[in-house]
């Protein structure tokens, strides 16, 4: 199982993001990490994307393990996960992007810019 935690790369910035470090017991490997990065836009969407796939995982399989004093209850993993990832998401919509600006620099072109934007 292939496992890049190089944060030069795509695969190493998501797994960053959304906390997959541990090379001894990781979650995705790193097709399974490729798949997230080229059905999403951004790094950041991807590893929402990831953490979405571990809660569901989480709650497939949660359970409530009762041993002596000992309990273990992994319903609440789930929730923290899609909170996680609808953070990461949120943070990614709140980053400038490119934009582009008309600007008139005769009357004639500011009027034509006025008169195009009604238009629209």
């Amino acid at each position: 199982m292939a496992f890049t935690t190089d944060t030069d790369t795509d695969l190493g910035k998501v797994r960053v993001y959304n906390g997959d470090v541990d090379s001894a017991n990781p979650i995705f490997d790193d097709a399974q990490t490729g798949v997230f990065i080229s059905q999403e836009s951004t790094l950041k969407r991807a590893a929402a994307s990831s953490l979405e796939a571990m809660a569901a995982n989480r709650a497939y399989l949660a359970r409530a393990i009762k041993s002596l004093n000992f309990s273990e209850d992994d319903r609440g993993v789930a929730k923290a996960l899609i909170d996680a990832a609808a953070k990461l998401r949120a943070s990614e919509s709140e980053e400038p992007c490119e934009g582009v600006a008309e600007w008139g620099v005769t009357s004639f072109a500011f009027r034509d810019l006025i008169i195009n934007d009604a238009l629209r």
